[in-house]
C-alpha cells in the first residue's frame, strides 16, 4: 500500500513539475522538486481518497462496459446496466463536490454519462477513466496553487 501511495505521489509531483506556470519558477528556485513533493504529500493527504475512489469507480465502469458490450448485442439492453451504475456514481459525485467544491466537474460528468447510454458506442466512453482523470486534474491544480503559495507567488 505504501508503494502505491508513493507511486501516486511521484506521478502527481511529476505532473506538477511539468505545469507551465511553474516552469519559470523551477529555474530560479533551488530544491523545487522537494517543495513540490512536500506540497503534493499535503494535498494528497487532503484529497487523495477522491482520486482513489474515482479510480475504483472507473475500474468498475470498465468491467461493466465489457459486460454492456455483450448485453448490447443480445435482447437485454445494456442501458439497464448503465442505469444501475448511476447509483454509486451519483454518490461519488455528491461526495466529491462536497469534499473539493469542484462544481465544474458536474457538466463534464453529465456529458460523459449521457454519452455512455448510446448503445455499443457508449460503452467505449466508459473506458476513459472519467472520474480518476477529473480528480487527478483537480489535485494537480491544488498542488500547483499550494506550491505557489509556499513560494509566495500569487496564483
Amino acid at each position: 500500500m505504501a508503494d502505491a501511495r508513493s507511486s501516486r505521489l511521484d506521478d502527481l509531483s511529476s505532473r506538477v513539475l511539468g505545469d507551465s506556470s511553474l516552469q519559470s519558477l523551477a529555474q530560479v528556485t533551488p530544491h523545487m522538486a522537494d517543495i513540490v513533493r512536500r506540497e503534493t504529500a499535503k494535498v494528497y493527504g487532503q484529497y487523495g481518497r477522491v482520486l482513489e475512489v474515482g479510480q475504483l469507480l472507473d475500474r468498475a465502469d470498465i468491467i461493466s462496459s465489457i459486460a454492456g458490450l455483450g448485453l448490447d448485442t443480445t435482447v437485454f439492453p445494456g442501458f439497464v446496466l448503465e442505469a444501475l451504475e448511476l447509483v454509486p456514481k451519483i454518490a461519488y459525485g455528491c461526495w466529491y463536490i462536497a469534499k473539493t467544491k469542484d462544481v465544474a466537474a458536474i457538466p463534464h460528468w453529465l456529458l460523459m454519462e449521457s454519452a455512455s447510454f448510446v448503445p455499443i458506442a457508449g460503452e467505449f466512453v466508459d473506458l476513459h477513466f472519467t472520474y480518476r482523470n477529473r480528480a487527478r486534474s483537480f489535485i494537480v491544480g491544488e498542488i500547483v496553487a499550494a506550491t505557489k503559495r509556499s513560494l509566495g507567488v500569487a496564483s
